[in-house]
């Protein structure tokens, strides 16, 4: 039982992968991404998220970033039946600014 437990918590924690970058907007034109996955998500497949999601609030090519990347590892934990079961991810978070349109 508590290995299925752990082997339905990995897989539910794969889902998080799906999701598109989330923002917001901290002033006008100015947006703070973040992006997140499971242990297995690639950096590259992060930066895409974010690069789409710049693309989206600011017109493709329109943007720059006003930091370098930030990753860190998070950890999630639920408890079932009186267990901890840990689960951990990793968030890409960068600020990106609307370049002017002329």
């Amino acid at each position: 039982m508590k290995h299925l437990l752990i082997i339905g918590a990995l897989l539910m924690s794969g889902c998080a992968q799906m999701f598109p970058a989330r923002y917001h907007e901290i002033s006008p034109g100015v947006y703070l991404l973040e992006s997140s996955g499971n242990v297995f998500v690639s950096a590259e497949t992060l930066k895409n998220k974010i690069e789409k999601r710049a693309a989206e609030l600011c017109g493709k090519d329109s943007y720059t970033y006003k930091e370098d990347d930030n990753f860190n590892v998070a950890e999630s934990k639920s408890y079932t039946n009186g267990q901890e079961i840990s689960a951990p991810y990793i968030v890409l978070t960068k600020t990106v600014q609307c370049n002017e349109q002329s």
